[in-house]
């Protein structure tokens, strides 16, 4: 069985932006820098570079932490088709670091069922990785 990795996605709008709260965020967990994928491009689609590298190198049980959705991408249809070919597919899990504005009063079911299976997957697996310690 091979190791469970964590990754970190950053994305910043443009060139001009800066990237500093997402790579601090990614320090405080203790992802190696090796590890975070940063794109400095438009969230509209996900024709982005490092992403696309970031999904190549992604296993099953591995961890994907994003600061924010809205980092992940703009387009909920795309979002959700990237989410679960992230989760279904190759088997790794996505943590969103700040859903301050994914309550579940304003968001479709799907998106409830999909955060909250997320974050039920991410606890059971540092449960499983905290045991084999």
């Amino acid at each position: 069985m091979s190791e469970i990795r964590r990754y970190g996605y950053i994305r910043v709008s443009s060139k001009d932006q800066n990237e500093a709260r997402q790579l601090e965020s990614m320090k405080d967990l203790g992802i190696m820098e090796r590890d975070y994928f940063i794109d400095k491009q438009s969230g509209k689609n996900f024709d982005r570079p490092q992403y696309q590298t970031l999904k190549s190198v992604l296993r099953h049980g591995d961890i994907l932490f994003i600061k924010e959705l809205d980092r992940l991408g703009r387009n909920a249809k795309e979002i959700k088709r990237e989410w679960q070919d992230i989760t279904y597919e190759i088997g790794a899990h996505i943590v969103i670091l700040v859903c301050l504005s994914l309550t579940l009063d304003n968001i479709k079911m799907v998106w409830k069922r999909l955060y909250l299976v997320s974050c039920l997957n991410y606890s059971a697996t540092w449960q499983n990785v905290n045991v084999r310690r």
